[in-house]
């Protein structure tokens, strides 16, 4: 692999590995059935962290610094900066996660978006 790991994802991968080894060490000699359900919990809290941190690792308008970037208006092309930041608690699959987005106006069009909603 030529690029280093996303620190966010190996974070999560850790606290995931870390919640295995829990698993193992509460449960050990534990029926098969007591396993596979442990282990499901433990994915199960595990994914809306790992999802959080992988679409961070993929969406370029949710990463922070470049507040000066400027999009073009959906409804009428116009280039716009970026008004502010906002809260999103979108729920997926995988869980309800939390982030951050850019929020931009269009004055002419009246009408604001994030281009991570679309995402």
């Amino acid at each position: 692999m030529s690029e280093a790991l996303p620190a966010s994802i190996v974070a999560q991968m850790d606290a995931l590995g870390r919640a295995l080894v829990a698993v193992v060490t509460t449960h050990r000699d534990g029926t098969l059935a007591t396993l596979k359900e442990a282990t499901l919990t433990a994915m199960r809290s595990a994914m809306p962290g790992l999802f959080a941190a992988v679409r961070g690792e993929s969406t370029t308008s949710l990463r922070p610094g470049k507040l000066g970037r400027t999009a073009a208006c959906p409804g009428c092309g116009e280039r716009c900066r970026v008004q502010s930041w906002r809260e999103r608690t979108p729920t997926a699959t995988c869980g309800t996660i939390t982030l951050e987005s850019r929020w931009y106006h269009c004055a002419a069009y009246q009408h604001g978006w994030s281009p991570a909603d679309v995402t």
